[in-house]
């Protein structure tokens, strides 16, 4: 049995905060990105390695100096018996990685959670509408980013990126 033991975050969620009509710039979405793979980097070296699994706007709380921390461990709980060999669905549709419809949970599990974080932050629409090509969200229409911001929110360079953080 292990124990995640967190300060009080003080602040709102991101989802709160997009409702309330917060629209982040490209770079305060790179900021946030930057804080939240920080702390993943974190948790996904400890061992067992911690796999948030549940990673969305609502679980990431933003304070006034713009500091992140990431909140709502409860769907860590089953991640060694979910490491040697369970399996349990847990996540929140449009931000959960495909391999989680399986059951499964991989560190990628938690980059694709943010990467449909920062969809959400930059375009205001949660990521399960947005429209599908090919197993990728298509947010093109939606908003237009730097080609290496796209890069990283599509995970088509996921380990360099991961890597340089």
């Amino acid at each position: 049995m292990y124990a995640i033991v967190q300060t009080l975050a003080e602040g709102q969620s991101l989802f709160d905060a997009v409702a309330s009509g917060w629209k982040p710039t490209i770079d305060e979405a790179k900021d946030i990105a930057a804080q939240i793979l920080e702390i993943l980097i974190y948790l996904h070296a400890l061992n067992p390695p911690v796999i948030h699994r549940d990673i969305k706007p609502q679980n990431i709380i933003i304070n006034d100096d713009g500091e992140i921390y990431l909140v709502d461990f409860g769907a860590v709980q089953d991640t060694y018996y979910t490491v040697t060999g369970g399996s349990t669905v847990v996540g929140t549709y449009g931000y959960m990685a495909p391999e989680q419809f399986r059951g499964q949970a991989y560190l990628s599990t938690d980059l694709y959670g943010l990467g449909t974080t920062l969809l959400y932050l930059l375009t205001g629409t949660d990521p399960a509408v947005l429209p599908q090509k090919k197993l990728k969200i298509d947010f093109g229409d939606s908003i237009s980013l730097p080609t290496e911001f796209v890069n990283f929110v599509l995970f088509a360079d996921t380990r360099s990126v991961y890597r340089s953080c």
